[in-house]
């Protein structure tokens, strides 16, 4: 933006030179981010770029009091600052942003008593646009890393429940191998008591068959009927 305002708006106006100030993140300075003239190398870069602590020279005043100001003679104003250049008059205007300096623009000239109030208006309504539209770049790169973030720890997010997914199928493939296991256990279990019975029932009867005690066999009979039922009740497990 702050190119933009040099390269279209100033220009239009017949100023020799402007720059574009914009107070650094501590507050302490204001640095130099575009240029119209001598100090622009045409491509976005300012030759020798300076900065100016709050409250010094006219662009700091500016800055410090939030109000624009015209000076007919830079040789009588003690807080003239020379640049690339020694100028006779200067312009500078306030940028606000919700109620804050946020920057100065600054327009110097050759001639004695160039700027008029006209000019003054018209740069102090371009700094007001550009306050609004900084603003509004602000809240959208606020707005966008937002949404980097939220798009990063989403992604995160989705790395975790992946694993945690991953995990989970490995926790139920382990547990379906024990699972088939104990069944197989179960199987073998029931298998081996299963012709443990058959054996018992062969042998009960071959043992009644060899009894003539009728009582005896009674009780013999009575056994074998038991194994016998046993050994259906793990048929039926199987």
């Amino acid at each position: 933006l702050p190119h933009i305002i040099t390269e279209n708006a100033i220009a239009e106006l017949g100023f020799e030179d402007c720059i574009v100030y914009l107070i650094n993140d501590s507050g302490e300075y204001l640095v130099q981010r575009a240029a119209y003239g001598a100090k622009d190398t045409g491509s976005h870069q300012i030759v020798e770029p300076i900065k100016i602590p709050i409250g010094v020279g006219i662009v700091g005043h500016v800055a410090k009091t939030g109000i624009g100001e015209i000076v007919d003679d830079c040789s009588l104003d003690p807080r003239y600052i020379e640049d690339d250049a020694s100028r006779n008059s200067e312009l500078a205007v306030p940028i606000h942003q919700n109620g804050k300096v946020i920057g100065v623009i600054d327009s110097e000239n050759s001639q004695l008593a160039f700027y008029t109030q006209e000019h003054l208006s018209i740069l102090t309504a371009i700094a007001s646009i550009a306050g609004i539209r900084l603003s509004q770049i602000k809240v959208r790169r606020k707005v966008e890393l937002d949404r980097d973030i939220l798009a990063e720890r989403m992604a995160e997010k989705k790395n975790e429940l992946q694993m945690a997914m991953h995990q989970l199928q490995q926790t139920n493939l382990q547990l379906e191998r024990m699972v088939d296991e104990k069944n197989e256990l179960l199987r073998e279990l029931h298998h081996r008591v299963k012709n443990q019975m058959q054996m018992m029932h062969s042998l009960i009867n071959l043992q009644s068959n060899e009894v003539d005690n009728e009582e005896v066999k009674r009780n013999l009979f009575i056994c074998m009927n038991r194994v016998h039922c046993m050994g259906l009740v793990y048929q039926m497990a199987e």
